[in-house]
């Protein structure tokens, strides 16, 4: 290899280290917004009044009207 081919050669690799240190830090800043984005939406759920209704009913188990929630244990079940 000459000087010229060298020198060439070694310039070739700085550029290319610089542009992958550029996408490098572009993903990081990229990977930090989606990791604020996440944290604020769990603030803003923890925040957020909790449901009045049970949680059989926010699973779509009777009416908020009389809905005798849950099963008792040892109810049985008919056949």
């Amino acid at each position: 290899m000459s000087e010229f081919d060298w020198q060439q050669w070694q310039a070739e690799q700085q550029q290319r280290q610089r542009e992958q240190d550029e996408r490098l830090e572009l993903e990081r800043e990229e990977d930090l917004q989606r990791e604020r984005q996440i944290e604020e939406q769990a603030a803003q759920s923890r925040d957020a009044p909790a449901s009045k209704a049970r949680w059989w009913q926010r699973l779509g188990f009777g009416s908020r009207k009389g809905s005798p929630g849950p099963r008792q244990p040892g109810a049985g079940r008919r056949r």
